[in-house]
């Protein structure tokens, strides 16, 4: 009985190390799958960092082809005709060299160059790689395609409902060439306006009553930033303090009539005053001069005036280097917003203002500039009143 249960237990030792053999091979196969597999996944990000890093350079070159400043040759200058099929420097990328070829036609219908960019190296295994890159470049002039962001003279002349700029969204089509824009301010008058030319041809009365006129529009808001804390740039962009009452706007005129213009005001929207001027021009001067003041606040009295109970006026304007009408580098223009008008022989809109309290007793406040945080909107201003 003995015996054989010895013999039994050496019999099953045996099975076990066949079995652990065959479990360490297959193993074996499991471990290699598995290095292959790595090794595969390596090759291939490698190439496609370096396709990516190719795909880059191709680009840059096609860019670099389009940045040419004259259409004939100039050895000082990048030129339209100078864009030919050539063999170009090898470019050391991270981890490969990149070599660099154009392939160029003319078109036939015009001033046009077909060009195909190759890039091409040789990746870890050895294999060589390319990408290629196909474009169209047209020879047109620096000049010209840099006048597509150049805003048109004078700015838009017609609005989406087919008038001309200086007549006021407001006001009501009267389906004859005219508009008709009642005066804010509960009176009941209006105004009409020539679709065609902006200019104000009839003022009327709440009864109808009408007098030909010949006027020009002069809009804007007046907002308020009147904190007891020097107004930083952003306030100047997004005032948010409550109308002062008793704001308003005239216009003291100095060509062709030297009486004041009061303008009408319209406190609806939150936080700002809208105004609007009806400056009368003649027809042997149609234009003209003066500056817009505001009114029905207490002033300071100078730039150096830090009354807390004061006021100062900013307004919103281009250019702080120069305030005057044809003085400048760009020359300021009326739509400017300067210090004085000159000679206006067209409608003014968004001319702005921000009011500010002069100070907190112990500081003069001063005008906010611009914020340059945000580029798509301009907000610099600068001291109106007291000038």
């Amino acid at each position: 009985m003995r015996g054989t249960v010895s013999n039994r237990r050496l019999k099953q030792a045996g099975v076990s190390l066949i079995e652990a053999v065959v479990a360490l091979g297959v193993m074996a196969f499991g471990i290699l799958g598995i290095a292959g597999i790595q090794a595969t996944l390596r090759t291939n990000s490698d190439i496609a960092k370096q396709r990516s890093e190719a795909v880059r350079i191709g680009q840059e070159l096609m860019e670099d082809l389009r940045g040419f400043e004259v259409l004939a040759v100039d050895a000082d200058k990048a030129a339209f005709a100078a864009i030919v099929s050539q063999t170009l420097a090898d470019r050391s990328g991270s981890n490969a060299t990149y070599s660099r070829g154009l392939a160029v036609s003319d078109s036939a219908a015009g001033r046009m160059k077909f060009v195909v960019a190759t890039v091409g190296w040789t990746d870890r295994l050895g294999e060589a790689q390319q990408v290629v890159l196909r474009s169209t470049i047209s020879g047109v002039t620096a000049e010209i395609a840099g006048s597509l962001g150049t805003a048109a003279p004078g700015g838009v002349q017609r609005l989406p409902a087919n008038r001309h700029r200086g007549v006021p969204r407001g006001a009501v089509d009267q389906s004859d060439g005219t508009s008709r824009f009642t005066v804010p301010g509960g009176s009941g008058s209006y105004w009409i306006f020539n679709n065609n030319t902006g200019v104000i041809t009839s003022i009327c009365s709440a009864s109808d009553t009408c007098v030909d006129a010949n006027a020009l529009l002069l809009s804007g808001f007046v907002r308020f930033s009147t904190g007891l804390s020097q107004p930083t740039p952003a306030d100047a962009e997004n005032p948010s303090s409550a109308i002062v009452t008793g704001t308003g706007v005239w216009v003291d005129q100095t060509a062709p009539y030297s009486d004041p213009v009061i303008c009408a005001t319209d406190a609806s929207i939150a936080g700002a005053l809208a105004y609007y001027c009806a400056v009368p021009v003649t027809e042997d001067t149609p234009n003209w001069s003066g500056r817009s003041r505001i009114y029905g606040l207490d002033l300071a009295s100078s730039s150096s005036d830090d009354d807390d109970d004061e006021f100062r006026v900013c307004r919103y304007t281009r250019d702080l280097a120069h305030t005057v009408v044809g003085e400048g580098s760009p020359v300021m223009t009326n739509t400017d917003h300067p210090r004085d008008y000159v000679a206006v022989d067209a409608a003014l809109l968004n001319q702005n203002f921000l009011v500010i309290r002069a100070g907190d007793d112990d500081d003069a406040f001063s005008c906010p500039d611009d914020d340059t945080s945000t580029p798509f909107i301009f907000g610099r201003t600068y001291r109106h009143q007291p000038g």
